[in-house]
């Protein structure tokens, strides 16, 4: 065998080794894909979306988390999950690896359903889908400025307005983990703006307050509620006031 000829079966053995690699590796790579998504017990496993709340023609995103107790989370890669559906198929359309979902221009607002499939058992994520110029006052919120008709100023400004897709709510105004000074549930009328807040239960219940008014949205996306009362972050005992809240997202 010439030089030449050893030369090139070298360099046909190296290519071939080579290639036999990066077929292991790609094989590797799928194989721990496949038990890394086995070891999730879809029991504990929840879709979920950002946000929850869509207009129509929104981008949000999906996501998955395995959570079997309180105080600690996963998250489950989206290729772990097949058999993607809507309730809508005409309401939505995927990218291509299901982790965005994009609300089509002509979706009719009402609930919208995903499923998908892990390890052999469905799992199912709602969403809502609003018209173009509703008013929803959903997510978290916190304290800009406050204005009062008697010139009163609050202590704290309340640093969290959590209002839920469920209806209920929450307002803190020193933040930690998951203290939260008023918890209750939300009754707000879309036409007329009219927003009430009805108390459950919380840590750090004040005396005087005044829970209904009129909420809106502002061009700027701020939220602006007008008449209310919270209270005062560090005199659980403040008279009442009828103040202007302004909250930004």
């Amino acid at each position: 065998m010439t030089s030449g000829a050893v030369f090139s079966a070298l360099l046909l053995v190296t290519a071939g080794c080579a290639g036999g690699q990066l077929a292991e590796n790609g094989t590797r790579r799928s194989a721990e894909l496949t038990r890394t998504c086995a070891a999730f017990d879809p029991a504990y496993v929840s879709l979920h979306t950002a946000p929850r709340v869509v207009r129509p023609g929104t981008e949000l995103t999906v996501s998955a988390v395995f959570q079997q107790n309180p105080w600690s989370a996963d998250t489950v890669p989206v290729a772990c999950f097949d058999d993607w559906t809507l309730s809508d198929p005409a309401a939505a359309q995927w990218s291509a690896d299901h982790s965005r979902l994009a609300v089509t221009l002509t979706a009719t607002p009402g609930a919208l359903s995903i499923t998908a499939r892990l390890n052999g058992s469905q799992i199912t994520r709602s969403l809502v889908i609003v018209a173009t110029d509703a008013v929803v006052l959903t997510g978290l919120w916190r304290q800009e400025s406050v204005t009062c008709e008697d010139g009163a100023s609050p202590s704290e400004p309340l640093r969290e307005l959590l209002v839920r897709e469920d209806g209920s709510w929450s307002g803190t105004f020193v933040p930690f983990e998951a203290r939260r000074d008023m918890v209750g549930q939300s009754a707000f009328e879309g036409t007329t703006g009219a927003l009430s807040l009805t108390i459950e239960g919380g840590n750090g219940l004040a005396a005087n307050l005044d829970l209904s008014g009129e909420a809106k949205i502002e061009a700027d996306g701020k939220l602006v509620l007008d008449g209310f009362w919270f209270g005062d972050g560090t005199n659980a005992t403040a008279a009442g006031h009828s103040c202007r809240y302004v909250f930004r997202s």
